[in-house]
């Protein structure tokens, strides 16, 4: 006698359908200066930027001359107390022209009306 057995079945395929798109919503916050563009999705806590209102950086922790002498804007080296001859604050202590030169930024007590030294 022959015994013939039927196929197996097809393995059981499930679909799951994909998850809703979530929705988001676009604010905008406005700052004294600037713009913020930031994306919301409902449940979820947004951090924002903080606002910066300050105009003038923050004061020097350390407005002492150091003793010594450094490179000067013509690559000589000179004490604080050149700094105080002629134009030699503009050239060593930081325009828009200039940039610090190292004795610049040794003397910063010297130099208080180019920086933040009160």
């Amino acid at each position: 006698a022959t015994t013939t057995t039927a196929p197996p079945p097809p393995p059981a395929t499930t679909t799951t359908a994909p998850p809703p798109p979530a929705t988001t919503t676009t604010t905008s916050k406005t700052s004294s200066d600037m713009t913020f563009i930031i994306p919301f999705i409902p449940g979820q806590l947004v951090n924002t930027p903080p606002a910066t209102t300050t105009t003038k950086p923050p004061a020097a922790t350390n407005c002492k001359d150091k003793n010594g002498q450094y490179k000067a804007h013509n690559n000589r080296k000179k004490k604080c107390n050149w700094l105080k001859v002629g134009n030699n604050r503009a050239l060593n202590c930081g325009t828009a022209k200039n940039e610090i030169t190292p004795l610049g930024k040794a003397c910063p007590e010297t130099c208080k009306k180019f920086n933040n030294c009160s």
